[in-house]
């Protein structure tokens, strides 16, 4: 641990996330993606809600994808190379997955979305959704995604949409006049893409022993970013422009991982709840296996000296509320 790290407690948040849903005061590299708080996806929100909606098409041949055109920046052979780097390693991408969505509850901006779009009705569902939401990954790295009409490009175009369509049904949980923009911003899809590249890459590389190279990791950024381009980032908000560029936005964004830890809604222990118990009943581990994963992990961000009091973080259990809205892949996108 870093000698001069300092034990971060509840007096010392200066960002609450208890209090707005302003993103944090980003001062580094994500400074500049801030002011895309709110700016959504003007071609997916353009679009009735019937459109935003998919699960009475029999098979992905019904199935028209929203026409968009290759960027000139794209490199195919580095995507494929990407692509071919997280199926190697998809067994640990999964794991990591599910660590870095398990933290990720504590972003309150992200974690409000989900939960009023019902992600923690009971474990059954929470299951079955992530589980989902990881099948369409694989559709992801797998498929050909310069095929506008392969599976990978299909499954990233119906995730867009829902997107769209939880945005769409969360827009009442921010205010904009306070500066917490809109639901599922430019931004946030930023930090999203943060998730999946380079906090799924450190898991793999600091927790099991697994070292990329630097070309490695830029191929494994790449496939991010074109990912990140079908599902409607605009390229300005997307970090994967580089694995440079990954590595500075992610050092910004660990500096608020206390203020996030310290300054949770209930929301997020209920997600992490769910969540918990859904992993432990899908995969015959076991919930306290999960508890004690996710345990181990805090212990983790401690040891890059990010310290924090973990009173009350761990196996906290609110009492449910009301979901407001059913959103899932599962149901939304069975053509998949």
């Amino acid at each position: 641990m870093d000698k001069h790290a300092k034990l971060i407690t509840r007096e010392d948040v200066v960002w609450n996330q208890k209090e707005t849903l302003r993103p944090p005061p980003y001062t580094g590299s994500l400074k500049k993606y801030l002011k895309g708080i709110e700016i959504g996806d003007g071609l997916i929100d353009s679009l009735p809600t019937s459109q935003l909606l998919c699960h009475g098409l029999k098979s992905k041949n019904d199935y028209a994808v929203i026409h968009m055109p290759t960027p000139i920046w794209v490199n195919w052979e580095q995507v494929r190379r990407g692509q071919d780097l997280w199926m190697k390693n998809l067994g640990r991408a999964y794991q990591s997955l599910g660590l870095a969505l398990l933290v990720g509850f504590s972003i309150s901006r992200f974690a409000e979305v989900l939960y009023h779009n019902g992600y923690a009705q009971s474990a059954k569902t929470a299951f079955d959704r992530y589980n989902a939401t990881g099948h369409a990954i694989v559709d992801w790295f797998r498929y050909d995604l310069s095929d506008r009409t392969s599976r990978g490009r299909v499954s990233i175009d119906m995730v867009r949409r829902m997107h769209g369509l939880a945005r769409r049904n969360s827009r009442k949980l921010f205010d904009p006049a306070k500066g917490e923009g809109v639901p599922l911003s430019q931004y946030d899809m930023a930090e999203v893409l943060l998730g999946f590249a380079i906090v799924t890459i450190s898991i793999i590389e600091d927790s099991m022993g697994i070292k990329f190279s630097l070309q490695e990791k830029t191929d494994m950024t790449a496939c991010w970013r074109i990912i990140g381009y079908y599902l409607g980032i605009l390229d300005e908000y997307n970090p994967c422009k580089s694995w440079q560029e990954l590595e500075a936005c992610f050092e910004d964004y660990m500096q608020r991982t206390p203020d996030r830890l310290l300054s949770p809604r209930p929301c997020t222990f209920e997600l992490q709840r769910t969540a918990i118990q859904g992993f432990g009943m899908g995969t015959g581990l076991g919930k306290e296996f999960w508890y004690g994963v996710h345990a181990i992990q805090l212990e983790g961000l401690e040891r890059r000296g990010i310290v924090f009091d973990k009173v009350n973080i761990l196996h906290r259990e609110p009492k449910p509320g009301k979901f407001i809205y059913d959103i899932s892949i599962k149901k939304h996108n069975s053509c998949i």
